[in-house]
C-alpha cells in the first residue's frame, strides 16, 4: 500500500521532483484520516503541527477573508512548517474526505534521513507563496 500511495503523491504538484523512494518514506511516517461531510478537520486556533494533503474528497476553509475550496492534490496547514503556532482558519469537509497528515516531527525525521522530498516540498511551498494573489472581485 505504501508504494501505491507514493505513486499517487508523485502526481501532486506539492511533491513534484521528489523521488519514489523518498515518497514511500513519507507515506511510512504519515497518518491517514477520513472525515464525513460537515466534520471539522482542523479548527482556527488549534496547534499548527502538521500539513494535510487531500487524497480524495473535498473541503473548504472557514474564517478566512474568502472561502477556499480544496480537492484532491490540494494541501493545507503548510504554515505549520513555517513556524506558525496556531491554525489561522477552520477546514470543514464538504464531502467524504480522505487526507494524509504529515506531522512536523515526521517531516523533520524525513528531512534528516532523505532530504529530497522535504526539499521538493519547500520549493513548491515557496512557489505557492510567490504566486500573485487572485482578487476575488476581479
Amino acid at each position: 500500500m505504501t508504494s501505491e500511495w507514493a505513486d499517487v503523491l508523485a502526481t501532486f504538484p506539492l511533491f513534484a521532483g521528489a523521488g519514489r523512494r523518498a515518497l514511500r518514506k513519507l507515506v511510512e511516517h504519515a497518518c491517514f484520516a477520513e472525515f464525513a461531510a460537515g466534520e471539522t478537520v482542523v479548527a482556527k486556533g488549534d496547534p499548527a503541527d502538521a500539513l494535510f494533503v487531500v487524497l480524495s474528497g473535498s473541503a473548504e476553509t472557514s474564517g478566512a477573508p474568502s472561502v477556499r475550496s480544496l480537492g484532491t492534490g490540494d494541501y493545507f496547514g503548510e504554515l505549520a512548517f513555517l513556524g506558525d503556532s496556531k491554525r489561522s482558519v477552520t477546514i470543514i469537509a464538504t464531502a467524504a474526505l480522505h487526507v494524509m497528515e504529515v506531522s512536523w516531527e515526521a517531516f523533520v525525521r524525513l528531512a534528516q534521513s532523505d532530504p529530497t522530498v522535504s526539499l521538493a516540498m519547500v520549493r513548491n511551498l515557496g512557489a505557492q507563496f510567490r504566486k500573485p494573489a487572485v482578487d476575488p472581485a476581479a
